[in-house]
């Protein structure tokens, strides 16, 4: 039995992946602890995870704050140099509390104070991404807020794309390249990853975002047929897609994301995304 740290901070959408894990880490007989804004302590504790808090403190349901948070140009700054930063040196102190018998710490993006404390008290660190933003594509380079005007040159060519994954590359690499890479070429509806890998069984499927007429309008699933050191072949698993924006609520306008898992009973639970626009 492993006792696992896990950290993450943001919205429900943030916190729920996380969640998932734990439950699912503490169903294999480790020990997980998921440490986040206090607002989601009642939420983690009926789940029958272990609590711990890490500043900042955020009410999802501000409405004035998301709207900040959420602006192109500037959402980014907010996040950083008014929410998270002001908080670091309180947020390291508590998780270096809550990760003293910790083997492993697994931390959120903008956790920043999570990979400073497993440096510090020498723990083992994961870091994970949750948003497909994270994974640059050729053919469907993601936006980078405030330069969202930068879209169209990126876009312009794939030159431009391949400067920018070059840069990526050379910050987080060493990587080997597969030789049929890109996989999907010039397929904006299934080229952009709408959550992890799944082994299922014999089989492997691989979820994909629908990004038209516009990102995230719904998520299809495929097999994969054939993944060797020099090969890559993948089938749909099903013609529809298995999901797509309902028309209305939280989900209007599309679905972008899924993260599903198998609990003990043989049944799935999955976490999903949506979004809709208010005009």
């Amino acid at each position: 039995m492993r006792r696992i740290l896990l950290t993450t901070w943001g919205s429900y959408g943030d916190v729920f992946p996380y969640l998932a894990l734990a439950i699912r880490l503490k169903a294999l007989g480790h020990s997980p602890e998921l440490a986040t804004c206090a607002f989601y302590r009642e939420m983690i504790e009926a789940a029958g995870i272990d609590f711990r808090p890490m500043s900042p403190d955020v009410d999802p349901r501000d409405s004035a704050l998301i709207a900040r948070v959420m602006d192109p140009a500037r959402g980014s700054e907010v996040i950083v140099r008014e929410l998270i930063v002001p908080h670091l040196r309180e947020a390291f102190s508590q998780l270096q509390d809550a990760a003293r018998d910790a083997d492993l710490i697994v931390t959120h993006p903008v956790a920043f104070a999570a990979p400073l404390v497993a440096r510090a008290m020498k723990r083992r660190w994961l870091s994970c991404v949750l948003a497909p933003s994270s994974m640059f594509s050729l053919t469907d380079f993601p936006v980078l807020p405030p330069y969202a005007a930068l879209l169209r040159v990126v876009r312009s060519t794939p030159w431009t794309a391949r400067a920018f994954m070059s840069l990526a590359r050379r910050i987080t690499g060493p990587w080997t390249e597969h030789p049929m890479s890109p996989v999907i070429n010039e397929n904006p509806h299934i080229a952009r990853p709408a959550g992890r890998v799944v082994p299922w069984q014999d089989r492997v499927i691989r979820f994909t975002q629908d990004c038209r007429p516009f990102y995230g309008s719904q998520v299809r699933a495929f097999e994969v047929t054939e993944l060797t050191t020099t090969s890559y072949q993948e089938r749909p698993l099903q013609e529809k897609p298995i999901l797509k924006g309902s028309g209305r609520g939280w989900n209007k306008g599309g679905m972008h994301h899924i993260d599903p898992h198998v609990a003990d009973d043989g049944k799935w639970i999955a976490c999903v995304d949506g979004w809709y626009w208010e005009y």
